[in-house]
């Protein structure tokens, strides 16, 4: 049966509403328009807004990269990635519902096995690399003083400790802020 024209679209109304409300919020707002929906139709036509919006592009690498919620907070998996390989799934778990986190001991197994796995995929084409930069550096003399050489070791533990995804977030931030300053001047 065709719509009529005179009738409100539901849908419409929906999708004209804040993505913050609650579905129970919008059929309130709706009962108070003198429309008559459900909260099934509000996510129905909210997911499929998002279906169409989301498309399959890329996230960028700022935004693939940060590993920290809108409050600041590290995600857990960041968190997970932060501690270090020493702990036990279970000390992870306790020390992070200290610090706010609630998650289980399954999920640090998955997130450093996860990690495993880039670190091996990371690894293959290393070697090709590696060959290739110590011939290179073979008849190359380091250009920074030696009293620095040792805070570069420390600076690639640090990293290697911490994780890539969180060393590449505090870069980041670093970088804005010094090009912060740099404007400022």
């Amino acid at each position: 049966m065709p719509k009529k024209s005179n009738e409100p679209n539901k849908s419409a109304f929906v999708r004209s509403q804040p993505i913050e409300l609650s579905a129970a919020e919008v059929v309130a707002k709706a009962k108070e328009a003198g429309l008559s929906i459900t909260t099934a139709l509000v996510y129905k036509v909210r997911s499929v807004k998002k279906s169409k919006g989301s498309g399959k592009a890329k996230k960028s690498k700022a935004t693939a990269s940060k590993s920290k919620q809108a409050g600041g907070k590290l995600s857990s998996s960041a968190y997970i990635r932060a501690q270090p390989a020493s702990m036990s799934a279970k000390e992870v778990a306790a020390k992070g519902s200290t610090e706010g986190y609630a998650f289980k001991p399954g999920l640090v197994y998955e997130v450093r096995s996860a990690q495993k796995k880039r670190q091996a995929k990371a690894g293959k084409a290393a070697p090709a690399k590696a060959k290739a930069k110590a011939s290179a550096s073979a008849n190359h003399k380091p250009t920074t003083p030696a009293k620095h050489s040792s805070h570069r070791a420390q600076f690639r533990k640090l990293m290697i400790r911490i994780g890539l995804d969180l060393a590449e977030a505090l870069y980041a931030d670093v970088h804005q802020e010094l090009k912060a300053i740099e404007e400022r001047e």
